[in-house]
């Protein structure tokens, strides 16, 4: 496939999972726990004020994580000046694939809860996961909490369970909305 103006920084979701099939087959029996690291310390993004994320997330204007449309996530502060923002969840895992830690499609504004604890190391895929910025939320998902118990009003996640279902109108894929 032809990859003249292809950019891993702006690339879309679909591009960036055709890019990583194509990395693999092309080199990842040569990708190593060693030349990961390596890996990351190319393409990671740990010092945040040399990419400007708070700018960033400013700029995306969530103010509610896409996952579980529950935390608030306000942007408050800069760079230079630390204050509050959303998480950024990695679509495509950051420990797999970590040549995609500064795409932007790849970055999803999410809250602690959803980013750190329930999806954590899990991997998402176009396939069987629903990508924010490809299916968006709009009015084709319905999402419930089902508390278990008192504990889900400090964000516990065994302490709840997040339900989703197809709006009436929706033509997404029901395999993507796992309960």
């Amino acid at each position: 496939k032809d990859t003249k103006g292809f950019s891993i920084l702006i690339a879309k979701p679909a591009e960036l999972a055709d890019f990583t099939d194509r990395f693999n087959l092309a080199y990842g029996r040569l990708i190593t726990q060693k030349r990961k690291e390596e890996f990351k310390q190319i393409f990671y993004y740990k010092a945040y004020d040399n990419w400007n994320a708070y700018e960033l997330a400013k700029k995306i204007g969530v103010n509610v994580c896409v996952y579980c449309n529950r935390s608030y996530t306000f942007t408050l502060g800069t760079d230079s000046k630390k204050g509050t923002r959303f998480q950024f969840d990695h679509f495509f895992h950051q420990s797999k694939y970590p040549y995609l830690a500064l795409s932007f499609f790849n970055l999803i504004p999410s809250c602690y809860i959803c980013n750190d604890t329930l999806k954590n190391e899990e991997e998402f895929s176009l396939d069987t996961n629903i990508h924010p910025y490809v299916e968006g939320f709009s009015n084709d998902l319905v999402f419930t909490i089902k508390p278990k118990n008192i504990n889900f009003i400090n964000g516990n996640h065994s302490a709840y369970r997040i339900k989703f279902k197809k709006g009436s109108h929706s033509k997404w894929n029901s395999a993507k909305l796992k309960s």
